[in-house]
């Protein structure tokens, strides 16, 4: 009876290319499209679309400055920066959330990043930016936060994250902007708490210098990579370019989900002028870029933006326009899943920038995320996703010569061209189906006699293989 192996691959093979031409529809268009993504191992999960809607008038922008970023991580999925403002907190905490390394110092890489702001529920406040200080001739990257004289101040290490440097020392600025060491070789090594103590004068910054040796030299850097939880028993945090951000831990999903390992699947952005024509002057720049470029304010961000070498991944235009922006991973390995609390890895972001240049101006933006996670709580249908086949990579690397963003007008041609892209390779498999199908099976004989063992020749008496008669 002949095995039913082949025709299994087979079948596995015809599911993998439909699989594929359906992942690379949602990856272009999430809103419209929902399906298990590939991985590298498979693995049981849910999946889900999130939708969050900003409305950005004048009003709401520094200037008509303005900026708005989307990230492949549920702690802190969407960043929004506009018109200054403080955020106020009591027992609050502020996370480090890591991005690239922007610099290298004595062999240890460091990342400048966005902090989440949350209260003593977790409930997120806002995102902010570092800020840059130069203390006698030296470099300081600071987190702008306005601490009373005697506050408590509690520094923990989040668990699992990666921490390049060996120790660390912790620095407070005045608003006279005078250092003030708080605490000095911190050992990396500590899991949980690094420092806890009550500061000695009013601070208006903080900075963690990473160091490379009990009491060497130490590095006026950016937080290491990793994750940093600061709680503060009264602070204020001033932001230049007010912010707010957007986190799914503290929606019903993740939180009654009890969810463990999550990973972002697909991610779109749609920016439209909501003002009259005649209001809305201004440029809009919107990119599919690494993290690192988010170390910017909104104004520079936009030209930071327009300085990356690769335009198919970034675009300018009038804000009449509008803009459309999709995700994909960087590579294979920054798209798998990960515990929940686990720092994510650096990977690409989407970004809308823009300057409005009238006070009526005002702008819609639509955010739409696909998540994949566990949960073993049943509010889910879950499913195992299929690993990445050789279609699905065919796809990947296809869809990474596509144009990353489009204006309102066209962006719709953009996701039609992903369309045609991913049915013109299933059309190919499908086309050459036979041949490839008979090759496969032809393989897998080939492979399978080769497997089969071969009955041993029994030895003679005297230890002697037999003779051959005749």
């Amino acid at each position: 009876m002949e095995s039913s192996q082949p025709r299994d691959c087979l079948e596995l093979k015809n599911k993998a290319a439909t699989n594929a031409k359906k992942w690379a529809m949602m990856l272009a268009d999430p809103s419209q499209h929902l399906v298990r993504a590939p991985s590298i191992s498979p693995f049981l999960a849910s999946k889900a679309k999130f939708v969050r809607a900003l409305e950005i008038p004048y009003a709401s922008t520094d200037a008509g400055s303005f900026s708005v970023t989307m990230l492949p991580d549920p702690n802190l999925c969407l960043a929004q920066q506009g018109a200054p403002t403080n955020i106020p907190v009591a027992a609050g905490q502020c996370i480090a959330q890591s991005i690239d390394p922007s610099s290298t110092t004595d062999g240890f890489e460091f990342s400048q990043g966005l902090y989440s702001v949350q209260d003593g529920n977790g409930n997120s406040l806002g995102a902010v930016s570092l800020a840059i200080y130069n203390i006698g001739g030296t470099v300081f990257s600071g987190l702008l936060v306005n601490i009373t004289n005697g506050s408590s101040l509690v520094v923990r290490a989040v668990p699992s994250s990666v921490r390049n440097s060996t120790y660390m020392g912790l620095l407070g600025i005045t608003a006279a902007g005078a250092g003030v060491v708080l605490a000095s070789s911190i050992n990396m090594a500590n899991t949980s708490t690094l420092y806890s103590g009550n500061v000695p004068q009013a601070l208006s910054a903080l900075v963690l210098q990473c160091m490379n040796a009990t009491g060497g030299t130490r590095v006026p850097v950016p937080p290491a990579s990793g994750k940093f939880a600061m709680t503060f028993g009264s602070a204020q945090f001033p932001v230049g370019d007010g912010a707010s951000s957007y986190s799914l831990l503290s929606s019903d999903v993740i939180g009654v989900g009890n969810v463990s390992h999550v990973r972002a699947t697909a991610m779109s952005m749609l920016v439209t002028n909501m003002a009259a024509p005649i209001n809305a002057g201004g440029e809009l720049v919107m990119a599919r870029t690494r993290q690192g470029i988010l170390s910017q304010a909104p104004g520079n961000l936009m030209t930071a933006i327009k300085n990356l070498p690769e335009q198919l991944y970034w675009r300018s235009g009038n804000i009449t326009e509008g803009g459309y922006a999709w995700y994909l991973p960087d590579q294979i390995e920054s798209y798998e899943p990960r515990p929940i609390n686990d720092p994510p890895p650096s990977d690409n972001v989407l970004i809308a920038a823009g300057q409005m240049s009238d006070e009526d101006g005002y702008v819609r933006v639509i955010c739409t995320w696909v998540f994949e996670f566990y949960t073993p709580v049943q509010l889910f249908t879950r499913d195992n996703n299929l690993t990445w086949s050789e279609h699905h990579k065919e796809v990947f690397s296809l869809l990474l010569g596509r144009p990353a963003c489009a204006g309102n007008a066209t962006h719709l041609a953009l996701i039609q061209g992903v369309f045609a892209l991913a049915s013109a390779a299933y059309a190919f498999y499908k086309q050459h189906e036979q041949v490839i199908d008979k090759a496969v099976e032809k393989g897998f004989k080939i492979a399978q006699q080769a497997t089969k063992k071969k009955k041993p020749t029994p030895p003679s008496r005297n230890g002697q293989p037999p003779k051959k008669k005749g």
